[in-house]
């Protein structure tokens, strides 16, 4: 004779029955967590990849936005730039006019002189001044550097 198990309900038979079909020989508790493991990496790995995928389009734009940023500044930094050195090209200017005007005694060379001095006293920019007539021939030299 044979022993049989008794079931206390019908619903307990049918749901041994159907985790012995499922799976001969394995409990059924071990094909559920199986089943949850496959699900959880499937869900953890979708995630994951939508996580990367977020963060390199953010680093992208951020990457852009950084970019126009220092374009901008390095624009404003050169317009600032060049108005400085146009500002101080056009004070030399002013100041090598002003030693080039034409003197009430044209003959005067030792007045022209002193003007010439002084334009090396307020423009320490300047090194060298000369004073050619209409035929380029040097009439007066006056050097910073000591050459005259």
């Amino acid at each position: 004779m044979s022993t049989i198990d008794p079931v206390d309900t019908p619903a307990q038979a049918i749901a041994a029955t159907v985790a012995a079909v499922a799976r001969p020989g394995a409990p059924p508790d071990q094909h559920r967590g199986h089943l949850f493991r496959k699900y959880l990496l499937l869900i953890l790995s979708l995630v994951s990849v939508a996580l990367l995928a977020s963060g390199g389009i953010s680093l992208y734009f951020s990457y852009q936005e950084n970019k126009a940023a220092l374009a901008s500044l390095q624009q404003e930094k050169a317009i600032a730039a060049a108005s400085r050195i146009e500002q101080y090209i056009r004070q030399i200017s002013q100041q090598l006019q002003y030693a080039s005007l034409p003197q009430l005694d044209a003959g005067d060379v030792e007045m022209r002189r002193v003007e010439f001095l002084k334009l090396l006293r307020q423009a320490p920019e300047v090194t060298d001044i000369a004073l050619l007539d209409a035929d380029g021939k040097e009439q007066n030299a006056v050097s910073r550097l000591g050459r005259t």
